[in-house]
């Protein structure tokens, strides 16, 4: 488990590093789709994963995040383009509740549309973040206390990389605090 917690960190400073907006300030991506203690249903990893593709797809596009998380058709709108045309649920209508499993197909159809729509390639993070959340979701299969004790040791390994220049900075816009007690 240490050795995929610790590939996880470095693949989050990679990630991070570049979308900090000051060279001396790091805060950690991956680090969102860790659970908080006491976090509700909104908090699997499932569910954090589209409120991330939504941000980054809304900041892809130059928009401003809201102050809020996302509603499910707001995640459909951005990240598909609206629901399917045919009334059913939508895979993140179904992702969401846990009844489909997100494919990597899912993801390539998101970053076609979000780099159709902003002109932006966001398929490096976005991949990234997939990958993430599958090993984290193999994490939230085993308990609350591997999730407690994992999220544990994977913020150590993120620290342990991230002192090497860089302050931890916290996320300053609202919609980001949202995610986890333990990030800020």
């Amino acid at each position: 488990m240490d050795a995929l917690l610790l590939l996880l960190a470095q693949m989050d400073h990679d990630l991070t590093t570049s979308l900090m907006a000051n060279a001396g300030e790091i805060n950690s991506l991956v680090a969102l789709l860790i659970d908080a203690p006491g976090s509700g249903a909104r908090k699997r990893v499932q569910h954090r994963l589209l409120d991330i593709y939504y941000a980054l797809a809304l900041a892809a596009a130059g928009r401003n995040l809201p102050e809020s998380l996302p509603k499910v058709r707001e995640i459909e709108d951005v990240l598909m383009g609206g629901p399917p045309e045919s009334g059913g649920q939508s895979w993140v209508v179904r992702w969401r509740n846990g009844t489909k499993a997100l494919r990597e197909e899912d993801v390539l159809s998101v970053i076609a549309h979000v780099g159709h729509v902003s002109g932006k390639d966001v398929s490096w993070t976005m991949r990234r973040l997939y990958v993430a959340a599958q090993a984290w979701g193999r994490v939230e299969e085993q308990g609350v206390e591997a999730v407690v004790l994992a999220g544990e040791r994977y913020l150590q390994w993120w620290n342990a990389l991230c002192n090497q220049g860089r302050v931890k900075t916290p996320w300053v816009q609202p919609y980001w605090c949202q995610f986890s007690t333990r990030n800020g």
